[in-house]
């Protein structure tokens, strides 16, 4: 169907024009998320299954004109102004990605909330928006796709008010050990409370671990670098580990003589990395065995981990993976994180090895960072 040009072409129109494009009908009809096609002017002229089907519309003929938030019932697009026209809308990002993609031409996808009201009840709404240029027979529009994204953003809310409202709770836990210390208890009284304030301790870390693996996973983790001794950093780990390696009849053996004395890195992604990877190995360990933390390397420095589990080559090929586990269903972070923390945030890198000869060997290779060190000028060198 050819359109004649002319300074407004009615949205009907724009709407034979596309039908009669079959391979776009076809896509866009197959798309498993709502995904509307709007003019110049952000009013609809074409529409996919799934929105129909999500709105529970008959056909989209008659709602072209309309521009989304009409079509959507947002409560602020009920005005005489319609969508876009009153106060709220200056802030819907919704709307703000459809006019950027529409200024610059280009792809752009915001996280939107919108409030609607499909009946008389009022519903709130997370929702990811991307608006793309679209050309068909000459015509300038713009594609809108949606994602609900409630559900997702419903659990990030409430695990950050956990995650706040529990850490809380531990300090305050904390604190009262504190203060009984100073009491003068009875000695098994005292070796009580230390055992306890070691126990929150841990539980601390753990919150603090899952926060981080959370800001990792958003992209929004920030590393501080310092210097650490190597011997300090792994002795952190190892008492970190200590209780599981006792309950499980495991020792560590360790050998820090080919390993350089300090390291430049954030450590407390390197101690999460690398706790992380010894408790790995005292899982996959027998009773009354041995594992071995060995550190080697000059500048750049190199934690090898060497359990004498062996790994089948189901679990080799997805050891990296998120949520895979050799230990059952609610696993399968450990490996995973390592990779995470250490590639994107530490530009290290972590292999593996395994084998009935010599078991299973985590290779944890930290570079050294100390030219991104601000505190240290050019040239010095603390290795």
């Amino acid at each position: 169907m050819s359109i004649k040009r002319s300074s407004f072409i009615a949205p009907k129109d724009i709407h034979k024009a596309i039908l009669q494009n079959s391979d776009f009908t076809s896509v866009f009809n197959q798309m498993p998320n709502m995904a509307l096609v709007v003019n110049q002017k952000r009013q609809i002229v074409f529409g996919n299954q799934q929105l129909l089907n999500e709105l529970g519309l008959d056909n989209i003929e008659d709602s072209l004109s309309f521009k989304p938030g009409e079509l959507l019932k947002c409560i602020y697009a009920v005005s005489e102004r319609g969508c876009g026209g009153s106060e709220e809308c200056r802030y819907c990002d919704a709307l703000s990605a459809l006019r950027e993609s529409q200024s610059k031409k280009c792809t752009i996808t915001k996280d939107a909330r919108v409030t609607v009201r499909p009946a008389s009840k009022e519903i709130s709404l997370d929702i990811k928006v991307t608006a793309a240029p679209l050309s068909i027979d000459n015509l300038s529009m713009t594609m809108v796709f949606f994602n609900d994204i409630s559900d997702q953003k419903r659990r990030e809310y409430l695990e950050e008010v956990f995650l706040h409202d529990t850490r809380n709770t531990l300090s305050a836990l904390t604190m009262q050990g504190e203060l009984l210390d100073l009491k003068g208890l009875p000695q098994d009284l005292e070796q009580d409370i230390s055992s306890m304030k070691k126990y929150l301790g841990m539980l601390v870390d753990d919150i603090d671990g899952h926060q981080l693996l959370i800001n990792a996973e958003k992209g929004v983790l920030q590393s501080h670098l310092t210097v650490i001794a190597v011997h300090e950093l792994v002795g952190q780990c190892i008492e970190t580990v200590s209780k599981a390696a006792q309950a499980a009849s495991v020792k560590i053996m360790i050998n820090l003589d080919d390993g350089p004395e300090s390291l430049v890195t954030d450590p407390r992604l390197a101690r999460r990395i690398l706790v992380n990877a010894l408790k790995n190995a005292i899982e996959a360990s027998p009773q009354s065995s041995e594992i071995t933390l060995k550190v080697s390397g000059d500048k750049n420095c190199k934690f090898s981990i060497n359990n004498p589990g062996v790994l089948d080559e189901s679990a080799q090929k997805q050891i990296f993976h998120r949520s895979f586990s050799t230990k059952g269903l609610g696993r399968g972070l450990g490996t995973y994180s390592m990779r995470l923390l250490l590639e994107n945030y530490l530009e290290g890198e972590v292999s593996f090895t395994s084998n009935k000869e010599h078991g299973t060997t985590f290779d944890i290779m930290f570079p050294n960072l100390l030219s991104k060190l601000s505190n240290y000028p050019s040239g010095t060198s603390i290795f």
